[in-house]
C-alpha cells in the first residue's frame, strides 16, 4: 500500500512541474523506448590513478620529442598542458610564455592563452578568500575571459570558460559564449552543456537552454543520463511556452 501511495504522489509532482500536452507525453515514451532499443546498457570504467600515471609518462615522452623537434609549437603546448595537470606550474608558464608575449593571432597563441588562464585560475583560488591577491586574480580572470570569449578555441573550451564566467557572476559573457558554441561542432563533456542548459534557463533563455541540453544528450554516455538531458530540454521549451518547438524536438529525436 505504501508503494502505491508513493507512486501516485510522484505522478502528482511530475504533473505539477511538467504538465505537457498528452501527445507530447506520447513522444517522450516512444523516445525512451527507442533509446532503450538502440543503446543497450554499458558501464564506463574510469581509473583516476592510472590516468595520472599516464600524464607522467606522456610528459616524459613529449619532452623527448621536443628535444628532437625543438620548434614544434604543438608539442610545447602539450608539454604545458601536462605540466599543469601534474602541478608543475612554473614549467608550464615557461612553456607558454613564448606564445603570449606578443599579439595573440594564431590558433597556438589562443591555446596558450587558454592554458595560461587555467594557471591563473588555480593560483587565484589558492589564495586566502579575503585577500588582495584573490581579488586581483578575479579581476585578471574577468579581463582574460573577455579576451578568450572571442578567441580561436574549441567548443569544449568555450563551455569550460562559460562555467568560469558564471562563477564570476558575468552572465553577459556566459550567454555570449553559449551563442558561439551553438554555431560550432559540439565536443567536450556532456555535463558542461547540461550545466549550461540550467544556467540559460535561469535567465529565461529557453531555446538556448533546450539546445544545450540536447547537445548534452548527444554527448552523454549512460542511457539514463541521455534520457534525463532529453527531458530537461523539453522542460526548458515548455517553461517558455514553446510547445510547438517541444513537439518538433520530440519528432526529430524519434526520427533521428
Amino acid at each position: 500500500m505504501r508503494l502505491a501511495f508513493d507512486v501516485d504522489e510522484q505522478k502528482d509532482r511530475v504533473r505539477s512541474r511538467f504538465a505537457p500536452p498528452l501527445l507530447l507525453f506520447g513522444f517522450i515514451l516512444i523516445s525512451i523506448a527507442l533509446l532503450f532499443f538502440f543503446f543497450p546498457k554499458e558501464e564506463l570504467l574510469m581509473n583516476i590513478a592510472a590516468q595520472r600515471q599516464a600524464d607522467k609518462v606522456a610528459k616524459e615522452y613529449i619532452e623527448n620529442l621536443i628535444a628532437l623537434y625543438p620548434k614544434d609549437s604543438k608539442l610545447k603546448l602539450l608539454a604545458a598542458e601536462k605540466n599543469i595537470k601534474l602541478g608543475h606550474v612554473a614549467n608550464a608558464v615557461k612553456d607558454i610564455m613564448p606564445f603570449i608575449n606578443h599579439r595573440i593571432q594564431t590558433k597556438e597563441d589562443w591555446q596558450a592563452l587558454w592554458l595560461y588562464f587555467q594557471i591563473l585560475k588555480l593560483e587565484t583560488y589558492s589564495m586566502p578568500e579575503v585577500s588582495y591577491q584573490r581579488r586581483s586574480g578575479f579581476l585578471k580572470m574577468k579581463h582574460m575571459l573577455e579576451m578568450l570569449s572571442a578567441g580561436n578555441l574549441t567548443s569544449g573550451q568555450l563551455m569550460s570558460l562559460a562555467l568560469d564566467a558564471g562563477d564570476l557572476n558575468e552572465p553577459k559573457i556566459v550567454l555570449g559564449l553559449y551563442a558561439r558554441v551553438l554555431k560550432m561542432q559540439p565536443e567536450g563533456e556532456a555535463v558542461l552543456y547540461a550545466q549550461g542548459g540550467k544556467y540559460a534557463l535561469g535567465y529565461s533563455e529557453y531555446e538556448t537552454s533546450a539546445q544545450l541540453y540536447f547537445i548534452a544528450e548527444k554527448l552523454a554516455y549512460p542511457l539514463l543520463e541521455k534520457l534525463d538531458y532529453f527531458i530537461s530540454g523539453l522542460k526548458s521549451l515548455q517553461s517558455g511556452n514553446l510547445l510547438d518547438e517541444a513537439m518538433k524536438a520530440s519528432e526529430q529525436h524519434i526520427d533521428g
